[in-house]
């Protein structure tokens, strides 16, 4: 399968998430191209922060989808999002590898700063969940307290159908289906309701419909 889409981070990292999300088939010199073009774009215009790949012109023109299907227009949050997406998926492509290394403590040191007014949380619900999504693979010091201290929040919104307030469904359910404390294990019992009515109705169109049924099942599978 193709990884690197030159014109977009966004397709990028969708591809790369689909090669660990749902085993699609990647070689070792795809994923190698796929670090490099990951690594060129740090620092770019658009970069959310240093130590942060920066999204293209189409990306910043046109918005993007979440591996889940979520929309995402706003200039800011393609920025944060994609930058954590992709030091997400360097630290999975090449955890040992020396360049990757030393762009990471530059993002992490930026983590850091993100959440030091809202421990586990960064501006809205949707940027938080990517924030969460590259915490479960980091080696960041305060992984643990800070998924907890997010972990927390969220479940201060729930609604009253088995959702969240603020933080977008599918997104969030994928980000909890990585972690594994006893508050994200309440809120996967919390949503079981929510998901079973879900997987009783028509798929959303592809490649979102499978992706969402997917997610949905292995946090069912987790509970």
């Amino acid at each position: 399968m193709k990884l690197v889409h030159s014109e977009s981070l966004g397709l990028t990292l969708d591809s790369i998430n689909a090669s660990f999300e749902l085993g699609s088939k990647s070689t070792p010199k795809q994923r190698e191209a796929a670090k490099h073009w990951l690594i060129s774009r740090v620092g770019k215009p658009g970069s959310f922060r240093p130590g942060f790949a920066g999204p293209t012109e189409i990306d910043r023109n046109q918005g993007v989808q979440l591996f889940t299907g979520e929309r995402i227009f706003s200039y800011a949050s393609v920025g944060h999002i994609l930058g954590e997406e992709s030091a997400r998926a360097l630290q999975l492509l090449a955890p040992e590898d020396s360049q990757v290394k030393e762009i990471l403590e530059i993002t992490k040191a930026n983590v850091h700063e993100l959440m030091l007014r809202e421990p586990g949380r960064y501006c809205c619900g949707r940027c938080t969940v990517a924030l969460w999504r590259f915490l479960t693979v980091s080696d960041f010091k305060e992984r643990e307290w800070q998924i907890d201290s997010g972990i927390l929040h969220l479940k201060t919104m729930h609604s009253d159908d088995g959702r969240w307030h603020r933080y977008p469904f599918y997104y969030t359910l994928l980000a909890l289906s990585d972690i594994h404390t006893d508050d994200a294990l309440d809120e996967k019992r919390y949503a079981a309701p929510a998901i079973e009515r879900m997987l009783r109705r028509p798929r959303a169109p592809e490649p979102f419909g499978q992706r969402r049924e997917v997610v949905m099942r292995k946090i069912l599978s987790q509970i």
